[in-house]
């Protein structure tokens, strides 16, 4: 859109060559009064045709529930090539039948001589079909991205309200039923309640209290954060709509008054100065597009101006957190980059770093994506580290791995030879109770023996 209305602007601010030497103060001639009549009826149409392409994006997310990338896939390419081939017919239509031609100092597309068409009497030189082109790209094109504006932004405004009301009633419904449930919950276990307080124990009621008072916080503050959203993309629909108004409806009162007969000189001068605001379409534009990201600049810098955080979102190319999607991948990568920034930069945080001492030692204004390319860098300078201290843990455990088993050998070895000096000691003992035992035996038979043996 943006490209449209630079293209309008130009042929719009060029109007000392949109109009014949005949004309005083007039620089032009023929050709470059079609040239930048050219301009600016490409610029006038394909800008008029994005503002219902702006309103559209914002229906298809609001109304219908697409998301950013689904639309991009599905549905602008579309937008795009139908603005472009519409604009491109029109222009090439009103050139091949010379409809460029002098209406009120300047070049529109109108017939030549301007009344022509009005008497019989006068023959029209060149462009007898510029009145039915003018309706149907000039007038038709007008009057229906008016309509569909206004048809969309309506749309839009019923779903966000719609979607307010629906969010109270289950709002309340939350409280009642975690209401009830608790009640019913502290009736039913009043008894065991009395008991575990008596013994000192946690009362399950009051936990079952916490839990669904905690759970019907996490749904109102999630319903909450949608709600915003949904109008925050209303405000830019209805902003973008209201400059579309600003620009053409003084633009089309002065040509209609024209056209009924009304002289120049007879124009209040706010109408004239007005008529001159289309072409500012494009600066107004840049302003409602940046007004978003402006506002998240201010907010994470309070003492920062408006024309300082414009002047900053400007040259960052409007590349910061302003839809909800970015503002939780950087707190997501905020989060998982604690420990990572804390080994990269432990001089500049303590042991436990929080979101807002990363964002000081990465940079307070760093986008999504250089926070995701820092993380990656983060994540695999950790990962390494981790490798580190794998080995490090691996190669202790198995220097004492080989500790353990050499004194276990050695003392399976010291076990061995304890075992090896009882079982030689008890052996010895056997021996000599053998012995001994020999020796009795010996002596009683030889006591038991006859006289007539013994000699």
């Amino acid at each position: 859109m943006a490209v449209y209305d630079i293209i309008m602007s130009i042929g719009g601010m060029a109007q000392m060559h949109r109009s014949d030497d005949d004309n005083w103060g007039s620089y032009g001639n023929y050709y470059s009064t079609q040239v930048f009549s050219t301009l600016l009826l490409f610029g006038l149409i394909g800008s008029q045709l994005y503002n219902v392409g702006l309103s559209l994006y914002y229906f298809f997310l609001l109304r219908k529930n697409y998301r950013e990338r689904q639309f991009k896939t599905k549905v602008e390419p579309f937008v795009h090539i139908f603005i472009f081939v519409w604009a491109l017919s029109g222009v090439i239509s009103v050139l091949a039948t010379r409809s460029f031609n002098p209406l009120f100092g300047t070049y529109w597309v109108f017939p030549y001589p301007i009344h022509c068409k009005l008497f019989e009497q006068v023959k029209c030189i060149r462009g007898e079909n510029a009145p039915i082109l003018s309706i149907i790209y000039v007038f038709s094109t007008s009057f229906i991205s008016l309509v569909a504006n206004f048809v969309l932004l309506a749309a839009i405004w019923w779903k966000v309200r719609s979607q307010a009301k629906r969010m109270e009633k289950y709002r309340l419904r939350n409280v009642s039923t975690a209401r009830s449930s608790t009640l019913s919950t502290l009736r039913k276990s009043k008894n065991s309640t009395d008991e575990s307080s008596t013994l000192g124990q946690p009362k399950p009621g009051g936990v079952l209290a916490q839990a669904l008072a905690k759970r019907s916080e996490r749904a109102n503050k999630r319903q909450e954060e949608e709600l915003a959203r949904a109008s925050q993309f209303l405000i830019q629909s209805w902003l973008y709509g209201l400059v579309f108004l600003i620009c053409y409806v003084g633009p089309f009162v002065v040509m209609f008054m024209l056209l009924a007969g009304v002289k120049q000189t007879d124009i209040p001068y706010g109408l004239k100065i007005w008529n001159k605001v289309q072409s500012l379409q494009g600066i107004f534009n840049i302003l409602v597009f940046t007004r978003p990201h402006v506002i998240n600049a201010r907010k994470r810098n309070p003492n920062l101006g408006y024309f300082a955080a414009l002047k900053k979102v400007l040259l960052a190319g409007c590349d910061d957190d302003q839809t909800e999607q970015d503002r939780r991948r950087s707190s997501t990568v905020a989060r998982n980059l604690r420990a990572s920034v804390a080994l990269a930069d432990s001089s500049a945080l303590d042991a436990n770093p929080t979101e807002n001492d990363v964002r000081v030692v990465m940079n307070e204004d760093m986008s999504p994506a250089a926070m995701m390319r820092a993380a990656k860098k983060a994540k695999k300078a950790a990962r390494e580290e981790r490798l580190r201290n794998m080995k490090k843990r691996s190669g202790s455990a198995v220097t004492q791995a080989t500790a353990m088993a050499s004194a276990f050998s050695r003392v399976s070895a010291l076990d061995s030879q304890q075992e090896i000096s009882k079982n030689a000691e008890s052996d010895n003992k056997d021996v000599s109770s053998n012995e001994q035992t020999f020796e009795e035996t010996a002596i009683t038979d030889q006591n038991q023996s006859s006289p007539d043996e013994l000699v």
